[in-house]
């Protein structure tokens, strides 16, 4: 009888611990899959490729990260990371295919270094793709379907409208209104970014007692000049807020300095090249490259102190390091990676540091709730910094 009571327990033992266990209601012991402990994060590169100073920095980056992570014994909610990286850049006919790739790469989370010529077609693709996807720029992208953003995406950078929200504030700040000294508004008709920007302006402006004139032009006209020139000529000085596009504002310019007037032109569109020999000439920027060198020097030497990492490109870095440690925050309030759950702690994120600054995100917008912007004006081919603003998204 004891044998047969020995035989029936040993078989009852070889049964529970070689059968499946979907047998077994009661906890089960099986091999760990390695994908259980590592949650893994996509990285979309940059357009100049891996390869580039920028790639190389923002890779070194997100290295730092892994072994901070994986080092850790504690990792991230007791999981180890992996970024896994898009070989080679997206390009405009490659959009379609790419955005498949990214949605089938099973990972938890996408990390977007793409320019915003390419995530301008990127972005509807992977709005309602069911994992969220951060862009470190997003300036010229429209995150909004209906009115309301995509669930799944979200931007370092604030929408393109900043500048003139920075600009109305930096005149408000400058501006000593006169019987001669003014400001204009010039708008371009029919181009919905600057028409809409334009209009923008003029509601910023109209809360104020400054005296403000506008003046709509065809974008396909050339004499955007002529049609100013007598309120140039009939004030001393002032502002002209150029909402007409690179060409027409460059145009305007040497208008202006024929006239030998005081009028400053202010420029609410990117700063570029074009315009070093336009002296003068005022613009605001959120991530002017030269400026955020000096921004993200106490990032650099961390990467180094801590773990021999050097970077090149501190701008790159800076946007990598704002955006992991944007996802991670949303991971550890969340407590999961559900991605319904982490797209809602995403809009909710708070104090993500950046550089010297550290920001909220907006629910609304998917954004930053406001971002530091640098006011600037050319001198000499330069860009000389003026002042810094602390400006809300609109």
């Amino acid at each position: 009888m004891r044998k047969i009571y020995s035989l029936i327990k040993f078989l009852l033992l070889f049964l529970f611990f070689t059968a499946p266990c979907s047998l077994f209601p009661a906890p089960c012991f099986s091999a760990a899959v390695s994908d259980e402990w590592t949650w893994k994060i996509f990285v979309v590169p940059p357009d100049t490729g891996w390869s580039s100073e920028e790639g190389r920095s923002i890779k070194a980056t997100l290295t730092w990260f892994e072994k901070e992570i994986n080092n850790d014994p504690n990792g991230l909610l007791d999981h180890d990371i992996a970024f896994v990286y898009m070989e080679d850049p997206i390009i405009e006919k490659t959009v379609e295919r790419d955005a498949l790739a990214i949605r089938n790469s099973k990972c938890i989370a996408t990390l977007n270094f793409a320019s915003d010529e390419i995530n301008r077609l990127l972005v509807p693709l992977l709005g309602y793709g069911k994992m969220p996807v951060l862009l470190s720029h997003g300036e010229e992208v429209w995150l909004l379907d209906r009115d309301i953003p995509y669930p799944y995406v979200f931007a370092l950078q604030l929408y393109r409208d900043y500048r003139t929200a920075a600009l109305a504030e930096f005149a408000k700040k400058v501006f000593v209104p006169s019987s001669d000294n003014r400001i204009a508004i010039v708008g371009s008709r029919f181009s919905f970014n600057e028409e809409r920007e334009a209009r923008i302006c003029e509601d910023m402006l109209s809360t104020t007692d400054f005296p403000v004139i506008s003046f709509w032009t065809d974008s396909s006209t050339f004499n955007t000049f002529r049609m100013l020139e007598s309120e140039i000529k009939s004030s001393s000085a002032g502002i002209l807020f150029c909402y007409v596009g690179s060409m027409a504002t460059r145009e305007i310019w040497r208008g202006v300095r024929g006239l030998e007037s005081q009028f400053q032109i202010w420029y609410p569109g990117t700063p570029n090249e074009l315009f070093l020999s336009f002296n003068g000439i005022v613009f605001a920027d959120q991530s002017m490259k030269d400026i955020e060198e000096g921004v993200f020097v106490s990032l650099k030497r961390k990467l180094w102190v801590t773990r021999a990492v050097d970077v090149k490109d501190e701008a790159a870095a800076g946007n990598a390091y704002a955006l992991v440690s944007w996802l991670f925050e949303a991971i550890k309030k969340g407590k999961r990676v559900d991605s319904d759950v982490l797209v809602y702690f995403l809009a909710r994120a708070e104090n993500i540091t950046f550089g010297s600054q550290t920001l909220n995100i907006s629910s609304s917008t998917h954004r930053p709730e406001s971002r530091n912007v640098y006011i600037m004006r050319i001198i000499d081919k330069a860009y000389e910094l003026i002042d810094i603003l602390n400006v809300k998204g609109l």
